[in-house]
């Protein structure tokens, strides 16, 4: 309900970006709720980002937290929102991954290759994701997958959240010149998930992931760049 969105809009700075959270509280200015989620999506990403850099922290530090978030606004079910949106805004718990980009595949989504196959009342994922950023600081990602190989280019997809703790899941950082390791190569060996863990309709991700690739655009260019870091 509202509760969830005013929640969103409160977003505080994770831990690594600044010593104090800075919390945004526009509901009662603005009048939102439910009926103009979408536009309070756009409008709680550009606030928090120019609040945090306004207090001095990092923006591009959260990028992840905050346009992942959004995913759960608009297309998580109502329990995953409320169990999880207040933790994940208040920095307790860290969704800053989003994994697309695959090795064999680049940027082109319409032929991902990372597979979930249904098996009873849960998933198996197999695959591989790489360029995955904050992948090594998440405790949940984001993952677009495919469910059904019989359909064309963008149909078949389906997007979930997954535990970056899981032992079936392997993180391994990208080392570059520059000495850092913000990219990570991500392995999902029979990784298992309830059905619960799925984000929009099964074979409808394309249009999720749209939702996430649009608000991470706002993130990068409202706060000016940046990458995560510990």
């Amino acid at each position: 309900g509202s509760a969830i969105l005013v929640a969103f809009l409160a977003l505080c700075l994770p831990a690594q970006a600044a010593p104090a959270p800075v919390r945004i509280g526009l509901d009662a200015e603005f009048g939102l709720d439910n009926s103009t989620s979408a536009q309070a999506v756009e409008l709680g990403l550009r606030t928090a980002i120019g609040e945090i850099n306004r207090a001095g922290g990092n923006s591009g530090a959260c990028h992840g937290q905050m346009y992942n978030m959004t995913t759960l606004v608009r297309h998580g079910s109502e329990e995953q929102r409320q169990r999880y949106l207040p933790r994940i805004a208040s920095g307790e718990l860290r969704l800053q991954s989003m994994g697309v980009t695959e090795p064999t595949t680049g940027t082109d989504t319409t032929k991902i290759r990372t597979t979930a196959v249904r098996r009873g009342d849960r998933y198996v994922i197999n695959g591989q994701k790489v360029w995955t950023t904050g992948a090594q600081f998440s405790d949940y990602g984001i993952v677009i997958v495919r469910t059904n190989p019989d359909v064309p280019k963008h149909k078949g997809l389906t997007m979930f959240w997954i535990d970056m703790r899981d032992p079936a899941v392997e993180v391994k950082p990208i080392h570059q010149m520059s000495g850092g390791s913000n990219f990570n190569e991500v392995f999902f060996n029979d990784v298992r998930i309830p059905d619960a863990q799925r984000l929009g309709a099964v074979d409808d991700g394309w249009k999720v992931a749209l939702v996430t690739l649009m608000n991470e655009r706002l993130a990068v260019g409202g706060g000016g760049g940046g990458s995560t870091s510990s």
